[in-house]
Parts: structure tokens; C-alpha cells; sequence
């Protein structure tokens, strides 16, 4: 044991030297985005994740699910937004980190050391601002540095304690998915409130309206901000609550329900990352996703009375909106409010139902 523990803190220590490289190049001699220097510190901070993944992997695998939910909306972040603003050999670097960082995440996640997961996602989402910043969006060059330490920290308090807290999925889900639900509800209420020009009608708009990245005029307006943190919040919430049921579950159903929270907030994420007036192809394929997710773990988790009535709602609900969409499509109806009332009775319902997974007495299949 202490033999792994050596083992694993001198490939940690390897990784921060590594990092303190590419804040040589990156902080430090601040390397412009189109220079050979940026190059070589996005290439330090991948060998840093290589040495941070190599310390762990005595104790943890990378797991497929968390890859598949982190990486999705990664890559289609970066091939779909960075790369086309970027050189060829700064695009490739910036895809291959992207990857290596999902792949770090999942590794973290698989070995449920708190301090350490925690610190790697802080550092992928303070790689997400910096990609950002590349676009010219405003604000976020002020979050990355904060986030970046904090993440630096995480990291080395984990090398440093010998008995780290691990992560658990059964630990006060309900508390868990009420904070996020709460943060989502009022980063959409206020992203409703300062929707520019103002008279935002969420029964005549669709929601991820509010996620352009111009509106009525405006770049880059405050909605855009908020409807990221509220997506980023339903996708930490929605996982939260599917995956404290896995227990209550055989082996197959497990499967198919951690495959569903994988997919669901790979989507949720997608729709984050991918604005509408962006990409709507791959906005659209974010929703889809999310459906996907959404259905197989509502079918994993369908076994009993109480969760077959919930299957039975929400299964017609998703009709309902499918017929909605081929009226509209054939132009029987108007897409505002039909279309976009019922979107919010979608969204409402599903919400209803992630809620009910881990109130008490909504042990679906107990």
C-alpha cells in the first residue's frame, strides 16, 4: 500500500512540473494564441495529464461512460468552434488535449478520490473558459485563473493525504439534486429576466433561445451565460439522481441506466456548448442525445406500478411532442405557442420525474 502510494505521488509530482511548464509558456511569457510557445504549453499540460492518469491507474480504469459524457460535448466544442478560428497544427494540438482530458476525467471519476476528481474537473472547466476566451466572449478571462488554482490545490492536497474521501453516489442524493434544481431554476429564471429587448415568452420561445450568443442585436448578452450554468446544473442534477437509483437495479438494467446518465448529460452539455444560432444541427443532436439518455434510464428503472405510471407520462408526453413537431412540419399548426408550449411541458415533466427518483418515498423500485 505504501509502495502505491510513493508510486502514485511521484507521478503527481512529475505532472506538476509538467504544468509549471505550460504556465511558463502560457501565464508566465504569455505566448499569443498563434505562436510556437502556446503550442508548447498546451503540450506540457497534456504530458501533465498523462503522468496525473499513470498515478492513478493502479487504483482506477478509465470509465467509458464518464469519457463518452465529457467528451462528446468537449470535441464538439473544440472541432466545431475552436478549430475553425485556429491554425492547423494549434487546432490538432487543441483536439488531442480536449481528448486526453476527457480521458484524465474519467480516470478520476473511476477511482472516486474526492480532492482529485474534484481538482481535474476544475481544471477541464477552466480549459473550457480559456476556449472560450479564444472566441472573444467576454467574462471568462476573469474565472480562469481562480479556477485554475483552485484546481492546482485540489490536486496537491490529494497527492498529499494518504487516506482521501471518495465519492459517493448514494450520499444525500436528495440534497444533492434539490441544490443543483434550484441553481438551474434560477440561472433560467434570470436568464428569462435579461433576455435583451426583454418580453421573453417562455410559451412562445423556445428555451435554448436564450443560449445565443447574439440576441435582438446584442453579443454575447447575460441569457447566454446564465442558460449555460442552468444546462451545466441540469445535467449535474438529472446524473445525480439517475445514478443513486443504480443500486435498486440488476446488472443489466445498471448498465443501461449509467449508459442512460452518461448520454443524458452528454446532451445536456452539447446544448451548453453549442448554441443554436452556432451549430443548429449539432444543438439539435444535443437534444437528442439528452432524449436518448433520458429514455433508457427511464425504461431501466420502469418495474413497478409507481415508475410504470411515470414511464406511461412521460412516454406520452414525448408523443405528444413528436406529433406537435409533424403538425407543425406539415404546417397544420404554428410552432409558437405549440411547439414551444410544449417543450416546456416536456422539460417540466422530466424535471417532475427526476425529483421523484430520490424523494423518499419515490424509491422507484422498492
Amino acid at each position: 500500500m505504501m509502495r502505491q502510494i510513493g508510486y502514485r505521488r511521484i507521478l503527481m509530482t512529475f505532472g506538476f512540473v509538467a504544468a509549471g511548464a505550460g504556465d511558463w509558456f502560457l501565464a508566465v511569457k504569455g505566448s499569443p494564441v498563434r505562436s510556437s510557445g502556446f503550442l508548447a504549453g498546451i503540450c506540457c499540460f497534456a504530458v501533465a495529464h498523462a503522468f496525473w492518469i499513470a498515478g492513478q491507474i493502479k487504483e482506477a480504469r478509465p470509465d467509458a461512460r464518464v469519457f463518452a459524457a465529457a467528451a462528446i460535448p468537449l470535441m464538439i466544442f473544440t472541432c466545431l468552434r475552436l478549430v475553425p478560428v485556429l491554425p492547423t497544427n494549434i487546432s490538432a494540438a487543441i483536439v488531442a488535449y480536449a481528448a486526453i482530458s476527457a480521458l484524465s476525467l474519467s480516470v478520476a471519476v473511476g477511482g472516486r478520490r474526492l480532492f482529485y476528481t474534484l481538482g481535474i474537473f476544475l481544471l477541464a472547466v477552466s480549459d473550457v473558459m480559456i476556449g472560450a476566451r479564444m472566441l472573444h466572449a467576454p467574462g471568462w478571462s476573469h474565472l480562469v485563473g481562480p479556477f485554475y488554482i483552485a484546481a492546482e490545490i485540489l490536486l496537491c492536497v490529494s497527492c498529499i493525504r494518504s487516506r482521501e474521501p471518495r465519492l459517493s453516489l448514494t450520499l444525500r442524493p436528495l440534497a444533492v439534486t434539490m441544490a443543483f434544481g434550484a441553481v438551474a431554476a434560477a440561472s433560467f429564471s434570470m436568464a428569462m429576466a435579461t433576455f435583451p429587448g426583454g418580453g421573453y415568452n417562455p410559451l412562445m420561445k423556445m428555451l435554448s433561445v436564450l443560449g445565443r450568443t447574439a440576441a435582438n442585436g446584442v453579443k454575447w448578452p447575460a441569457c447566454h451565460y446564465l442558460f449555460i450554468a442552468g444546462m451545466v446544473a441540469s445535467a449535474a442534477g438529472a446524473s445525480t439522481a439517475m445514478l443513486s437509483r443504480r443500486h435498486l437495479v440488476g446488472e443489466k438494467r445498471r448498465r443501461v441506466l449509467d449508459w442512460g446518465a452518461s448520454l443524458n448529460a452528454a446532451g445536456l452539455l452539447t446544448i451548453a456548448a453549442m448554441p443554436e444560432n452556432v451549430n443548429m444541427a449539432f444543438h439539435n443532436a444535443g437534444c437528442w442525445l439528452a432524449a436518448i439518455g433520458g429514455g433508457m434510464a427511464l425504461f431501466s428503472l420502469d418495474r413497478k406500478a409507481a415508475s410504470c405510471a411515470w414511464t406511461i407520462l412521460l412516454v406520452s408526453v414525448v408523443c405528444a411532442f413528436c406529433a406537435i413537431l409533424l403538425l407543425n412540419a406539415m404546417k397544420v399548426v404554428p410552432f409558437s405557442p405549440a411547439v414551444t408550449a410544449m417543450q416546456k411541458v416536456l422539460i417540466l415533466s422530466f424535471a417532475a420525474w427526476v425529483f421523484r427518483l430520490v424523494w423518499p418515498s419515490g424509491s422507484v423500485n422498492r
